[in-house]
């Protein structure tokens, strides 16, 4: 997630990690680039959260085996012709 870091007019836009949440005290799990995960107040976490747009990027995990196959190979239209006409003969 994207969300303001510093305090009052000396802030910018810092990306963090949602690591977890804590239902009971109403916390989220942060991993922020620091020496280790830190835990901020929901109030807290969406103000800081709203001073950014609320911009995020949410990333989940595709099929297992997704991972172990290689993405197909895309040749431009017409890459083919182009390079044959270019090898030297065999």
């Amino acid at each position: 997630m994207l969300y303001q870091s510093g305090v009052g007019p000396l802030t910018r836009p810092h990306y963090a990690v949602v690591v977890g949440w804590d239902a009971e005290r109403h916390r989220w799990t942060l991993n922020d680039g620091g020496a280790a995960a830190r835990a901020v107040d929901a109030a807290e976490f969406s103000r800081r959260h709203r001073g950014s747009d609320g911009r995020a990027l949410i990333v989940r995990p595709g099929p297992a085996d997704s991972l172990a196959r290689p993405a197909p190979a895309v040749t431009p239209a017409g890459a083919g012709a182009a390079s044959a006409a270019h090898d030297p003969p065999r």
